[in-house]
């Protein structure tokens, strides 16, 4: 089975520059990762967006160290030429012992995550805010389409947290029906309320879900469902929220779960989330152990 992650590792770019980029790749790769990333060590996933789109900025909270994505004009993409460097030093890394995929956050999880302060957009659910950051994240993947990213995967957590669908199925098809390559969905969380309506979005191949932190996800799974959508199932079998490293015994039945649902086929295995709010040593004991797994059933 096909091993990847789901984006974030523990290294700052801030501390560490592009070597934390090559670290990641590297520990991955050493792990037994065959779909890499490039560790997403700039920053989080939204603040990341600060000078890559028009019409955002990052503010102060009041009262805290911490920064806000704040929308304070029409969203449109200015400049992504730190996707395209991170991806072409990660690819670089990689050097043909791994693919590497480019990591996108959806157009929702932008638009929920951040302070909506202009009058340009009559609200988080106007039509146009979708459309506008669909269309510049559609920008970004197509640059990075052009540097040679052949997988995608956009991220959607604040999927399982309540989204007007409609529109943010509208604004993450536009997105994956205009790239060429496999385009992964990821929500994490309990997804017993959208799994259903996920199997019907156009242009997405994979649907990555968590199964160890959230079990309860495994009814929701079968493998006359993702066969007649076209889908295989992301499945994440290490919980990123925990420092525990599980024992690759536990992995592996859970992995043997998962293909008798999905069938050995149907699955691309991966942690849960994220590891960066992981310890680096845990976040690269959590792969070896899922990769010896995927190896061994």
């Amino acid at each position: 089975m096909r091993t990847t992650v789901i984006g974030s590792y523990p290294l700052r770019y801030e501390e560490l520059g592009g070597r934390a980029i090559e670290r990641a790749v590297e520990e991955q790769i050493s792990a037994g990762v065959d779909l890499v990333s490039d560790g997403q060590t700039r920053a989080d996933m939204v603040s990341v967006y600060a000078g890559v789109l028009e019409g955002v900025e990052l503010r102060p909270v009041p009262g805290s160290s911490e920064r806000k994505l704040h929308i304070v004009g029409k969203v449109a993409l200015k400049d992504p030429s730190i996707f395209v460097d991170d991806h072409l030093l990660a690819e670089k890394t990689a050097s043909g012992r791994a693919e590497v995929k480019a990591v996108l956050t959806g157009p929702a999880t932008l638009a929920f995550s951040s302070v909506l302060d202009t009058r340009g957009y009559s609200g988080y659910r106007d039509p146009a805010l979708f459309a506008d950051l669909s269309g510049a994240l559609l920008g970004i993947a197509r640059e990075l389409q052009k540097a040679g990213a052949r997988h995608f995967q956009i991220d959607e957590p604040f999927f399982s947290v309540g989204v007007p669908m409609e529109l943010a199925q509208e604004a993450v098809e536009s997105i994956a029906t205009g790239l060429q390559g496999e385009v992964a969905l990821h929500v994490c969380g309990d997804v017993s309320k959208v799994f259903d309506s996920l199997l019907g979005f156009r242009g997405v191949r994979v649907l990555s879900h968590g199964f160890a932190g959230t079990p309860a996800n495994l009814a929701l799974v079968s493998r006359g469902k993702l066969e007649r959508a076209g889908k295989v199932l992301g499945f994440g079998c290490v919980d990123s929220a925990s420092e525990a490293v599980e024992d690759q015994g536990t992995v592996i039945g859970l992995l043997q779960l998962g293909m008798r649902l999905a069938g050995k086929t149907g699955l691309v295995v991966h942690p849960d989330c994220g590891l960066r709010a992981l310890p680096r040593d845990v976040a690269r004991a959590k792969l070896e152990v899922m990769c010896r797994a995927a190896r061994s059933v």
